[in-house]
């Protein structure tokens, strides 16, 4: 697996999952308008990053977000991404 963004996504409340498999166990529920980097991309299954969580999403559950309008910072609790 690459270890670069390959493009950024937006959480359209994703369900991070193990494994690409609908059967998988869900790592974590993500709300909607949460920032994912994608990874990967194997069929309709994307493999994302987050601070929330890291797995795999289907690709309805997120949406593309515009690189140009990501903002992170630092703050006393750590990097925050905006948009």
């Amino acid at each position: 697996m690459m270890n670069k963004i390959l493009w950024h996504a937006v959480s359209i409340s994703a369900l991070v999952r193990t494994r690409p498999e609908n059967n998988a166990p869900v790592v974590k529920s993500v709300s909607n308008g949460i920032w994912l980097g994608v990874m990967a991309e194997m069929g309709e299954w994307i493999y994302v990053v987050g601070k929330e969580a890291i797995g795999w999403v289907l690709r309805k559950e997120i949406t593309t977000c515009d690189a140009q309008a990501l903002h992170i910072r630092q703050d006393e609790a750590g990097w925050v991404v905006g948009y």
